[in-house]
């Protein structure tokens, strides 16, 4: 169902179209849905979840706002260990590795993760009858 209307449900504000791509827009920027909803006239989370949990057209959109976001992060990460002070290298890193673990989630087909490096398949299979239990004494 193609979302341009505005919806309105019992306990949510209304939420247009206009709103959610505000709310998009902030997500590919780099932006938490948490920090896209609490910036000053966005819609509140809770619309924006009723919204995604009832149109696979806007989940599809946020799902791929988020991939962005996803890379917009590697790239803030990047340039601020590249500035960083010592004092606050180690609170970096961390935040570094789990930007790297939603990258390996997000955008997975650009990232090998080390669960996915190797994709051996053992086949077995007996060419002979196995030996009955008679034969083995």
């Amino acid at each position: 169902m193609p979302f341009n209307t505005v919806r309105q449900t019992r306990s949510v504000k209304l939420l247009s179209d206009r709103n959610f791509q505000r709310v998009l827009a902030a997500v590919r920027e780099g932006n938490t849905l948490d920090a896209a909803c609490s910036m000053k006239n966005m819609p509140t989370k809770e619309a924006v979840l009723k919204l995604l949990s009832d149109s696979p057209e806007c989940e599809a959109q946020m799902v791929r706002a988020r991939r962005i976001g996803v890379w917009m992060q590697l790239d803030s990460i990047h340039d601020r260990l590249n500035a960083a002070d010592p004092t606050e290298l180690q609170v970096l890193k961390e935040l570094a590795s789990h930007i790297r673990w939603l990258a390996g989630k997000f955008v997975a087909d650009m990232f090998e993760t080390r669960g996915q490096e190797r994709k051996d398949v053992i086949e077995v299979r007996w060419t002979e009858a196995p030996p009955n239990s008679n034969e083995m004494r």
